[in-house]
């Protein structure tokens, strides 16, 4: 049984017996299993794709040198237990480069995506506890980043891919508590979406909403205090009107207050768009504005300076 786990540190096990692999067997192993949707997973890597995904800072030459070392290594550290070439690493007719999907393995991201699609394959509406547990299951996968600390090329769309799938899980389950009126699961799912992407707005009401209706009024200020830095800090804008008329409702109000709207499933898209509002949009436009006045100044000053200087030297 071979176990690969990619969200956060790579931890690679054979027979519950772990192994250090090198980081560009790392990467090699994970380009390979990482893929599994495409044509290529089954058919194989021809040797120029790999080596212009993993190795491109190096000449053709130097670079089909590395795969071919690297190759190796990973064959011997993977299937020196059992005796049987391409046990786990396949190599076609061609000199295609294939990992074996047909061998005893489990793949931490592979797993999380299968849980995460079969968890939302039904509307909120429909959702029951078997849903539920399938995406509590992926979120306990879900260790990091994909490949933390790795910035390869390669690894950046599926990373982002996956943790678009991560924040869609966190969002459906807070979705879900609040349903069934588990509001402590609800907030802690939102707590989870807010340290992955804290300027997602309608998370924060959520959240503000959730702390108020329980009588915690402190920790719903909190809550927007939280927000409203985030926003500086990131994007030098207020809260949208929305949450500023929450948080003045939580402040001078016993009564309970309305539910606003429900966070949708996140997308792939700005946070400013995500909002959908036009004053965030009018906001964030000005302050682009006004950075670039700034430095339209500043290159007019260094301009005259240099004038000044070249006249001086003459």
């Amino acid at each position: 049984m071979l176990k690969i786990q990619l969200f956060g540190s790579v931890q690679i096990a054979l027979d519950q017996q772990s192994i250090n692999l090198r980081p560009a067997a790392q990467n090699l192993l994970a380009f390979l299993v990482l893929y599994h949707r495409h044509h290529f997973a089954q058919t194989g890597y021809r040797r120029d794709i790999l080596t212009d995904q993993l190795w491109h800072e190096h000449d053709e030459k130097q670079a089909r040198r590395c795969l071919s070392t690297t190759l190796w290594r990973l064959r011997q550290q993977l299937e020196a237990e059992t005796n049987f070439r391409g046990a786990f690493i396949s190599t076609m007719a061609a000199g295609e480069i294939a990992f074996n999907f047909d061998s005893d393995h489990w793949v931490d991201a592979i797993d999380f995506e299968t849980k995460v699609v079969a968890g939302l394959a039904v509307t909120l509406e429909e959702m029951d506890g078997a849903q539920a547990r399938l995406l509590e299951d992926a979120r306990q996968l879900y260790r990091g980043d994909l490949l933390e600390g790795n910035y390869s090329d390669w690894i950046i769309h599926e990373r982002e891919r996956l943790n678009l799938l991560y924040l869609k899980c966190l969002t459906r389950l807070m979705q879900y508590y609040d349903r069934c009126g588990r509001h402590e699961e609800s907030v802690s799912c939102g707590q989870a979406i807010l340290a992955v992407d804290p300027l997602r707005e309608q998370v924060h009401r959520h959240l503000m909403w959730t702390y108020a209706k329980s009588g915690q009024r402190i920790l719903a200020a909190r809550q927007y205090k939280w927000c409203e830095k985030a926003l500086a800090d990131e994007l030098g804008i207020l809260p949208m009107a929305e949450t500023q008329m929450l948080f003045a409702q939580i402040c001078t109000t016993a009564v309970p207050i309305e539910l606003p709207s429900i966070p949708a499933e996140p997308t792939a898209v700005s946070a400013v768009a995500e909002s959908g509002s036009l004053q965030h949009a009018l906001q964030q436009l000005k302050i682009v504005m006004q950075d670039l006045d700034r430095l339209q100044t500043q290159i007019q000053q260094v301009r005259q300076i240099i004038t000044q200087l070249g006249a001086s030297a003459g």
